[in-house]
């Protein structure tokens, strides 16, 4: 008894320890970007919740505008941001900005946390259990993800942490076979924003067999995103494929026009590419000893290609949607080909840090 006692708290202890590195981390990010943009007169009133407040202007103007390209398919992501910047009015008309600020910061500590949890869920569900040293080191490495990419770019916008929690709850769904979870998922995802369409192929990538979540998955985000849009979808502008592909006219560095810039402006983001896609090429192939390793292998090639045609190359916070599968497609790797063949399923084991095994 007492050695389970002893797990119990040391699961507790990484978790908390998890909590509060990813606040640390988030607050120390935000306070570095406000130093960099704002006077030092206006720092105090300025927050997430206030950049939200200005972004969230635009996005509710639901008419298309002359000279708008592919940017005016940020109105179809106004229904999680309305309810999240309501709530913001809501607590400064009672408090203070100041409180709001630490509001919004609390908010995607949470969401950043739930997709941790999920990424351990993942990874101790195909390992068929996980030490708490392991644990250890894996949050260690979900925290040097967040905080290198957040301190690549700047907070640039705040759909990308739902968008990579709904995958890291899409994946587990998948694996466990929890089409309830899994449909909650693609709801959260694509009320975020409109690439969430995508996270409703990710069960039936997973679970090929089950023909009709194909149809279900991504009909059910279409289906969400049309209802909440229908103002948009009167508008023939909408159409428009421009809405959603990169403009290769535009200044700003992308897949389909990085070769007309100075190898200096393009160099880099490529290198920040190679540094997070290299780790999973030299893995891919040991993965795939795991019966869902080419799975998530698909889901990770997806997820480029809509990075590749939807955004800029020089974005690197979009890099926070290939935590989950990272953590998917390292954990096929680390278990051992019988293992793999096997593909049996249990629950997550928290064992003590003195276990051995590897």
């Amino acid at each position: 008894m007492s050695g389970l006692a002893d797990t119990r708290t040391q699961f507790f202890l990484v978790l908390l320890f998890t909590v509060v590195a990813l606040f640390d981390v988030l607050w120390q990010f935000e306070n570095t970007s406000m130093r960099t943009t704002v006077s030092p007169e206006n720092l105090a009133p300025l927050s997430i919740a206030t950049q939200l407040h200005e972004k969230q202007r635009s996005v509710m103007d639901r008419e298309f505008k002359d000279g708008e390209i592919w940017t005016a398919r940020h109105k179809l992501r106004w229904v999680y941001k309305q309810v999240e910047t309501s709530f913001y009015k809501l607590v400064e008309a009672y408090t203070s900005k100041k409180i709001v600020r630490y509001v919004s910061l609390l908010h995607y500590v949470v969401v950043f946390f739930v997709a941790y949890v999920f990424c351990m869920l993942i990874a101790a569900h195909i390992l068929h259990g996980m030490c708490t040293l392991r644990m250890l080191i894996a949050s260690f490495v979900f925290l040097g993800f967040v905080s290198s990419i957040l301190h690549i770019g700047a907070w640039q916008e705040y759909y990308t942490p739902i968008e990579m929690m709904a995958i890291a709850v899409a994946l587990y769904s998948g694996i466990t076979r929890n089409l309830k979870l899994f449909f909650v998922s693609v709801l959260i995802a694509v009320l975020n924003r409109e690439s969430g369409i995508a996270v409703g192929l990710i069960y039936p990538i997973l679970n090929p067999q089950e023909r009709w979540v194909w149809l279900a998955g991504p009909g059910f985000g279409i289906a969400v995103l049309a209802l909440f849009n229908i103002d948009l979808l009167a508008q023939p502008e909408f159409y428009d494929v421009s809405q959603f592909i990169v403009n290769r006219g535009v200044n700003d560095i992308t897949i389909l026009n990085f070769y007309k810039f100075e190898l200096s402006h393009w160099f880099p983001p490529l290198i920040h590419y190679a540094a997070f896609v290299m780790p999973i090429i030299l893995v891919s192939r040991k993965s795939m000893n795991h019966k869902y390793g080419k799975c998530f292998l698909i889901v990770f090639a997806m997820y480029f290609i809509i990075m590749s045609v939807g955004s800029f190359i020089d974005n690197p916070f979009l890099f926070l949607m290939y935590i989950p599968i990272y953590f998917s497609i390292l954990s096929c790797a680390l278990i051992s080909p019988v293992q793999g063949l096997r593909g049996k399923e249990n629950s997550l084991r928290f064992k003590p840090v003195s276990d051995r095994q590897t």
